[in-house]
């Protein structure tokens, strides 16, 4: 072979060998940027698995969330953390006393009671064999309860009207004639022009607000019992009395509004029919209510179009103290409130991320840890972390006390581990999503600290607000705002009555009898006032 020959086959491999360097190096920043395609694939595709996992779980697993500890998995932590965070393999439960059977005083006891005797007739009673006179020994007693369905009946008012007959042809100064009339003192009626009464306009508002049944229903059981009553003409007598009901909500409003600690969360709720929109507008109810140790118990529930800060701070203006809410951002601009936040919530993000693990009983994970560690802070002060709502019986000393001595540190070891964790890669959506809800929610969460007399969750506004979500499923919707602000009004009496230990139905019977004589003032009509009858007040065993 030539030196020509060489010299060309040289540079030909030369340039063969740049071509497939090229060649390799687009092939290796394709191959890299399909790995990167399949890793954002991959990471999305467990976040939809997780997801899809967590949806069924809602659907057709437990609501309970309660999981099963096992000691004997592995764990990716170091000794150190282990001895603080590892859940206890036993938990001593002190002895009880079971309770003894209700007797029938204890259920029926505040039943009226009609006593009905069977007697032998006078030749009855006569022995049969010797014929002398048979002795009384005893009854047998049976209990029978009994029920009178609902009876409407008609009350005709019949009010006298007097006229002096020697004096309707007298001229007066103006030299008109002028009759004396002297009508006879009666109520007026609750509303004008219509037939309600005060005991059918408590029944029909504890019908579609305490028992949330729809008007539809209540209309048809007007028809069973034999007269019609339209459903619009109830709808409209609710908004009406809703009016009347008005100045006693706005004072407990201003109640509610000095207190110290408060309960807040909200809901949505569908209004068909508003001015401006050309479809049904989602709006909310939002529900305040008073915290645990005050002593004035109240429930307001307002409605809004939406859930802008604007709202909240429009009815808590002059509301100066701890605000108990989750982690809602309009929270932080109501002037004057303190935000508490909900360790509930924040143990439901990290139980629904061990929730869709493989193995759902697999704490070493880093939710696993994150929902033990999250369990001991509910048990330090005894309480079951999936029953917060539970009352363990101890007082504010006792509860100041376990926060200071234990819960203390227990919270900062807990927000520590989520401090080191967010460093890490999470392979979890939802474990990232428990982790930097902690974090973020910090300065809210670690606020218990503060007052024994704080809450560990905002469950008293949860289960506050839940007549109306259950309401909601009956009736659906309101058809206007202003239905759906006098439904809140309803609300706001009925659950501050129930929270105050008084029958809702009696309650709204005698507050609309008030209202009719006009002889009270709305002051005379709070569920703290001592004007308020023994009868509307719940016997204590209830």
């Amino acid at each position: 072979m030539t030196e020509f020959e060489l010299l060309a086959r040289l540079n030909f491999l030369e340039n063969h060998v740049k071509y497939q360097a090229e060649k390799l190096a687009k092939a290796n920043e394709k191959i890299a940027k399909i790995e990167a395609e399949n890793k954002e694939l991959k990471a999305e595709l467990d976040r939809k698995t997780e997801l899809l996992k967590l949806a069924a779980s809602k659907t057709y697993g437990r609501s309970s969330e309660r999981i099963v500890l096992d000691d004997s998995q592995i764990t990716f932590f170091t000794d150190e953390e282990i001895t603080a965070i590892k859940e206890e393999p036993t938990t001593v439960v002190e002895t009880h006393v079971r309770r003894k059977k209700r007797t029938y005083k204890e259920i029926y006891g505040n039943l009226p009671e009609t006593e009905v005797v069977y007697d032998l007739r006078e030749d009855e009673k006569k022995c049969e064999r010797c014929g002398s006179e048979m002795t009384l020994l005893k009854y047998n007693e049976r209990i029978e309860i009994t029920v009178v369905p609902a009876q409407f009946n008609v009350i005709k008012h019949l009010t006298a009207v007097y006229v002096c007959k020697k004096c309707a042809d007298k001229l007066n100064e103006n030299g008109e004639t002028s009759t004396i009339f002297r009508t006879a003192p009666s109520p007026a009626p609750l509303i004008a022009g219509s037939f309600l009464s005060p005991s059918l306009a408590a029944y029909e508002a504890f019908k579609k607000f305490a028992m949330h049944i729809p008007l539809h229903r209540i209309e048809w059981e007007y028809r069973m019992s034999g007269f019609k009553r339209p459903k619009q003409t109830i709808c409209n007598n609710l908004m009406q009395l809703a009016e009347l009901l008005e100045p006693l909500f706005e004072l407990l409003h201003r109640e509610l509004c000095r207190l110290k600690i408060i309960h807040a969360d909200e809901t949505t709720m569908q209004v068909n029919f508003v001015e401006g929109h050309n479809k049904p507008v989602h709006g909310y109810f939002w529900v305040y209510c008073s915290g645990k140790y005050e002593l004035k118990k109240i429930v307001l529930f307002e409605y809004c179009r939406g859930r802008a800060s604007d709202y909240p701070c429009s009815f808590l203006k002059g509301f100066e103290g701890y605000g108990h809410c989750d982690g809602l951002r309009q929270y932080d601009d109501v002037i004057g409130l303190i935000r508490v936040g909900c360790w509930a919530h924040l143990r439901r993000y990290f139980f629904e991320a061990v929730n869709v693990q493989a193995d759902r009983s697999d704490l070493s994970t880093v939710a696993g840890q994150g929902l033990v560690m999250i369990n001991k802070i509910f048990r330090a002060e005894k309480k079951d972390p999936t029953k917060p709502h539970d009352d363990p019986g101890l007082t504010l000393d006792e509860i100041a006390d376990i926060r200071r001595n234990k819960s203390a540190e227990l919270i900062n070891s807990f927000f520590d581990q989520c401090s080191r964790t967010s460093e890490l890669f999470l392979p979890s959506g939802l474990t990232s999503k428990a982790v930097n809800y902690a974090l973020n929610q910090r300065s809210s969460l670690v606020r218990v600290l503060e007052d024994p007399r704080l809450e560990l969750t905002n469950n008293a506004a949860e289960r506050a607000i839940r007549p109306v979500t259950v309401g909601r499923k009956n009736w659906l919707f309101s058809q206007t705002e202003k239905g759906a602000k006098a439904s809140a009004i309803f609300y706001s009496i009925i659950e501050t009555a129930k929270a105050s230990m008084l029958k809702p139905y009696d309650y709204l019977k005698w507050i609309f009898e008030q209202i009719q004589i006009g002889s009270a003032k709305y002051t005379d009509l709070l569920p703290w006032s001592d004007n308020i009858p023994g009868y509307v007040r719940m016997e204590a065993f209830l």
